[in-house]
């Protein structure tokens, strides 16, 4: 009869206890791992969206070298620019006389739409799956008058005006802090400044897509709450955006404006076209007086 195997045997197995213990240790040992490695996704997606909306400023620069104005905004959102136009009907057009149409210029929600994606031959959504919101100001974009005989056809342009160094932008781009102004009074929340007279900004929604359009132009994500106002701002049409920096995770109670509450989530991305580039790389080109 062979002897019972001892502990010492090299041959034994691991029991259901040690296994046990040993699968728990594997576990947290992942658990630790994933966290860091989700972060890592987030952190390389932002990144990457980041570079995109470089490459677009950049886009928007080379379109305004090549046509003397920035590109209008996507209102319809099938990636291709939108310019407004008015038609002045003259003289009982279209039984006789003449139409007059003055193309390019905008106002109101006209100003802001999709990026014109297409149009500049750049991708459409950022690395969430959005896509990228887009204003320009008025007077960076070109009016063109075109006179049609007899039909709003085929006509010749008579008058065309873009890009000037008297060209003043619209936008404006707050962020969160001490406002000087206050003095003494040391405040975390006050909107400031950050940059003014803006010809063109573009709005990525970050990773929780609030107030965003799917990549099919057609999916609303859905708006952001009420006590995120910063948020709130970028998610619809106006001449103020938001950039601030994205706090760790959404607090209970947080609120945007309250000093005494946390700061709710942001994690929108912001970027705009400075003037002063625009201006100094269009005279370099040639393209300005």
């Amino acid at each position: 009869m062979n002897p019972p195997p001892s502990h010492s045997d090299p041959r034994r197995g691991f029991t259901l206890v040690e296994l046990a213990v040993a699968l728990t240790i594997v576990g947290l040992l992942l658990g630790g791992l994933l966290l860091p490695l989700s972060l890592q996704q987030d952190l390389r997606a932002t990144r990457e969206t980041a570079t995109t909306m470089d490459t677009m400023i950049e886009s928007l620069i080379g379109f305004a070298l090549v046509h003397g104005r920035l590109p209008c905004p996507d209102t319809d959102l099938d990636g291709l620019e939108n310019c407004a136009a008015t038609v002045t009907d003259a003289a009982n057009f279209p039984t006789s006389g003449l139409c007059t149409r003055t193309a390019g210029s905008c106002t109101g929600t006209a100003c802001e739409g999709g990026f014109p994606f297409a149009t500049l031959g750049l991708k459409a959504a950022d690395s969430w799956g959005s896509r990228f919101r887009y204003r320009v100001s008025s007077d960076f974009l070109a009016t063109s008058t075109v006179v049609y005989s007899g039909a709003c056809g085929s006509g010749s342009v008579v008058s065309s005006s873009g890009i000037g160094l008297s060209a003043n932008g619209d936008i404006t781009v707050k962020t969160r802090g001490d406002d000087p102004a206050t003095g003494s009074t040391r405040e975390s929340k006050a909107l400031i400044n950050l940059a003014t007279n803006l010809p063109a900004v573009i709005v990525s929604h970050g990773k929780n897509r609030h107030g965003g359009i799917g990549a099919d132009g057609i999916l609303a994500m859905p708006a952001p709450p009420p006590q995120n106002r910063d948020e709130a701002v970028n998610a619809v049409t106006g001449a103020i955006k938001i950039a601030r920096t994205v706090p760790a995770a959404t607090a209970s109670g947080c609120d945007d404006d309250d000093e005494a509450r946390p700061a709710c989530e942001f994690d929108d991305i912001v970027a705009w076209l400075s003037p002063h580039v625009l201006f100094n790389r269009m005279l370099a080109a040639g393209r300005l007086p």
